[in-house]
C-alpha cells in the first residue's frame, strides 16, 4: 500500500528453470503504471548498478538453473488513474536452442499490484484516563487510574479482523489483576495481548482496565501509556492486508500541582453568645506559577451568622457572598490575598463546644499538562466558653472589721472541681491600700515561702478534685482610700488542656471586704454572698446578718437559680436546695428593700461540692 509521496522498490527475479541449457539475449521490459515514475540510477542487476532503461534491461545470458535479480525504485507521484491499484507489468524476452540447435524466441510476463492507501481501513484508537485523584489527569503514589481505550472501525462496509491490542504501561504503574473488560465483559487476557477478534463496520469496541500508581515517574513528571492495535483487512481483490495504529496517553505526577498556602485566624477564639468574631484568611503563593481565577467559599458553622457588609478583600469592601463564592485577584509570589469578615455568635454549637469554620479555594494554574483546576480546603476552630475550665477561687480573711495596728490573715483557696488538671497556675494578689504584707508570712500548701505577694506566686499543677491553699498575713497600717473598707482580691492565670489544645484563662476571686471598726455600715452596701454546701444537702441561712443597723430590710427573690430551688422569707431566712446529684456553681440574686435607703440587689453564689463540709463567705 502506498500514498502519494512514497517510494516503492520493485524486485524482479528471473530464473532459468532448465537444468542443462542457457537462455540467451534476455531482455526485460518493465512498464510502470500511471502515477509512478522510475528513480534515475536506482537500477541494479544482480547487485551491480546498471544504466539501462527499465523498458530494455539487458540480462544477456542466464545459465541453467540460475536466477537473475533486478531491483529498482519508483516514486509515487499521484493516485491511480482508475480504481485503487497500481499494476506494474514486466515482460521477459529471450532465445533458447532447440534440439536441432535452432534458435527459438519466447517471452513470459508477470504483474504486481500495489494499492493506493485509499483502500486501507484505519481504525481510530483513543485512550482516556480517570484517576482517583481530585485533579484530572494527575495522580499520586497510592492512587489508581482507570484507562479506557476506544477502537472504532471507520469502514462503513468492511470488517477488520484478527484485532489484537497491546497496551504497555509505563514504569511506576502496574496492572490491577482481573480489572480488564472488553465491551463490558470481563476478560482474563493480559493487557499486552488483548484479543478483540473482529470489529464490524462502523462499530466501536471499548476496553477498560485499572492500574495502581506504585512510584513516581522514572524520568520527568509524566507517565506515558502506549497502546498498539494490530489487525488485518481485505483489499479490493480480496487479499489479506495487515496494518497497525497506535495511541498514547499522558498522566502526570502530583508534583506538578501548585498549592497555595491558606491560614485562618479568628479573634476571639473563645466566645460567648452575642460576641463578634473577626476572621482573617490569608492566601499566599510561594511559587512562580500564578494562581488564576481563585474563588473562596466559606461555610460558617451553626451558631454563627455573617455580619452584613463586613467582607473585605485586601482591605476593599466586597459585595460577594461567602456561601456562593468570593472572587479574588490572581495570586503570585509577591501578592498574597487577605480576606476578612465578621460573624456574630447567635447560639451555642450544634454539637459539642466547637464552632468549625470551613473554607474552600477553587483555582486554576498552568502546567505541563495544560491548564488544570484544583480545590483546597482549610478550617478554623473556635470554642464556646463552655470549654473553659474554671476553678473556684475564694479569698477569705480572718477579720471582718479592723483597727489600725491589727493583723489580718488571708486564705486563698483554689479548688479544682473539674476533671482536667489546672496547669501552671500563677496567682497575683491585689491587697487594699492601708494593708501591708508581713514578710515571711507566706505559706503555700502547708510549706512556708520567702516569696512576697507583691510578686507573682507560682503554684504547682492542681489535679482534679484537689485544692491549692495560699495563706499570708497583713498589718493594718492606715485607713483605706475611702475611709470605710479595705478591698482585696486575687487573680489566677492558668493553662488547661482542651479539645482545641492547650488554652489559657484568667479568673478573679471574690472581692474580700474588711471594714474599719469606726465605720457605720449602710446595710444596703453588701452585694455578694458566697456559700459552700455539699451535694444533695439543703442550705438554710439567715440573711439578717446583713442588717448592721436597726433599719429594717425586706428580702425577696430577684432572679432564680438554674441548678436548684430557692426561697426567702421577708425577714431574711434563705432556703436553697440543689438539684439531685448536682455538683458545681449556682447563682441567683435577692432584692433588699428599705424605706429610707431604697433597694439593691445582692448576688448569691452557692458552690455545691461532693464533700460534706460547707461554709459561707460574705464579700
Amino acid at each position: 500500500v502506498v500514498a502519494v509521496g512514497n517510494t516503492v522498490q520493485y524486485t524482479i527475479s528471473v530464473k532459468n528453470t532448465s537444468l542443462t541449457k542457457s537462455i540467451d539475449s534476455v531482455t526485460l521490459n518493465d512498464t510502470l503504471p500511471d502515477g509512478l515514475s522510475y528513480v534515475n540510477d536506482s537500477l541494479t542487476i544482480d547487485g551491480t548498478d546498471s544504466t539501462d532503461p527499465i523498458t530494455a534491461i539487458n540480462l544477456n545470458t542466464i545459465a541453467p538453473n540460475t536466477t537473475s535479480t533486478i531491483k529498482f525504485t519508483a516514486n509515487v507521484n499521484s493516485n491511480p488513474t482508475t480504481g485503487d491499484k497500481y499494476t506494474n507489468s514486466a515482460t521477459l524476452s529471450y532465445t533458447f536452442k532447440s534440439p536441432d540447435n535452432t534458435d527459438l524466441s519466447s517471452s513470459v510476463s508477470a504483474t504486481n499490484n500495489i494499492y493506493s492507501n485509499s483502500i486501507v481501513i484505519t481504525p481510530t484508537i483513543s485512550i482516556s484516563d480517570k484517576s482517583s485523584n481530585e485533579i484530572d489527569h494527575v495522580v499520586a503514589v497510592g492512587n489508581t487510574v482507570q484507562y479506557t481505550i476506544s477502537v472504532k472501525n471507520t469502514s462503513l462496509t468492511e470488517s477488520i479482523d484478527s484485532v489484537t491490542l497491546n497496551d504497555t504501561l509505563p514504569d511506576g504503574l502496574s496492572y490491577v489483576a482481573n480489572s480488564l473488560t472488553i465491551d463490558g465483559t470481563d476478560s482474563t487476557d493480559p493487557i499486552t495481548a488483548i484479543n478483540l477478534n473482529t470489529i464490524a463496520p462502523n462499530t466501536t469496541s471499548t476496553i477498560k482496565f485499572t492500574a495502581n500508581v506504585n512510584s513516581n515517574p522514572t524520568t520527568g513528571d509524566k507517565y506515558t501509556n502506549s497502546a498498539t492495535l494490530s489487525y488485518t483487512f481485505k483489499s479490493p481483490d480480496n487479499t489479506d492486508l495487515s496494518s497497525s495504529v497506535s495511541a498514547t496517553n499522558n498522566i502526570y505526577s502530583n508534583s506538578i500541582v501548585i498549592t497555595p498556602n491558606i491560614s485562618i485566624s479568628a479573634n476571639p477564639n473563645i466566645v460567648n453568645i452575642n460576641d463578634i468574631v473577626t476572621y482573617s484568611i490569608t492566601i499566599s503563593n510561594d511559587t512562580s506559577t500564578i494562581i488564576e481565577n481563585p474563588v473562596l467559599t466559606d461555610t460558617l458553622p451553626s451558631g454563627l451568622t455573617y455580619k452584613a457588609n463586613s467582607l473585605t478583600v485586601n482591605g476593599t469592601e466586597s459585595t460577594d457572598f461567602l456561601e456562593t463564592g468570593v472572587t479574588l485577584p490572581n495570586i503570585d509570589l509577591t501578592n498574597p490575598v487577605t480576606v476578612e469578615f465578621k460573624a456574630t455568635v447567635v447560639s451555642t454549637p450544634s454539637l459539642g463546644i466547637e464552632y468549625i469554620n470551613n473554607v474552600n479555594l477553587d483555582y486554576d494554574f498552568n502546567s505541563i499538562a495544560g491548564t488544570l483546576s484544583n480545590k483546597i480546603s482549610a478550617n478554623n476552630t473556635i470554642h464556646s466558653n463552655a470549654i473553659i475550665i474554671k476553678p473556684n477561687i475564694i479569698l477569705n480573711s480572718s477579720k471582718r472589721s479592723v483597727s489600725i495596728g491589727d493583723y489580718v490573715k488571708f486564705t486563698l483557696l483554689v479548688e479544682n472541681n473539674n476533671s482536667t488538671t489546672i496547669e501552671n497556675p500563677i496567682v497575683t494578689f491585689k491587697v487594699s491600700n492601708g494593708l501591708a504584707f508581713i514578710p515571711n508570712s507566706l505559706n503555700i500548701n502547708g510549706s512556708n515561702s520567702s516569696e512576697s505577694i507583691e510578686n507573682d506566686i507560682f503554684l504547682a499543677n492542681i489535679s482534679p478534685n484537689k485544692t491549692s491553699t495560699v495563706i499570708f498575713q497583713c498589718r493594718v497600717n492606715s485607713l483605706p482610700p475611702d475611709g470605710i473598707q479595705y478591698l482585696s482580691l486575687a487573680t489566677i492565670k492558668y493553662n488547661f488542656q482542651s479539645p482545641g489544645g492547650q488554652l489559657t484563662n484568667i479568673l478573679n476571686s471574690n472581692n474580700n471586704i474588711i471594714f474599719t471598726n469606726s465605720t457605720i455600715i449602710n446595710p444596703l452596701i453588701f452585694k455578694h454572698i458566697t456559700y459552700i454546701t455539699s451535694k444533695n444537702n439543703p442550705l438554710i441561712e439567715n440573711i439578717d446578718m446583713l442588717n448592721l443597723t436597726r433599719s429594717p430590710i425586706i428580702y425577696s427573690l430577684n432572679t432564680y437559680p438554674l441548678n436548684g430551688y430557692a426561697s426567702i422569707s421577708e425577714n431574711g431566712t434563705l432556703i436553697y436546695t440543689p438539684k439531685i446529684d448536682f455538683i458545681g456553681k449556682d447563682t441567683f440574686s435577692l432584692l433588699l428593700s428599705n424605706k429610707k435607703l431604697g433597694s439593691i440587689t445582692s448576688t448569691i453564689t452557692v458552690i455545691i461540692k461532693s464533700s460534706s463540709d460547707f461554709k459561707y463567705n460574705l464579700c
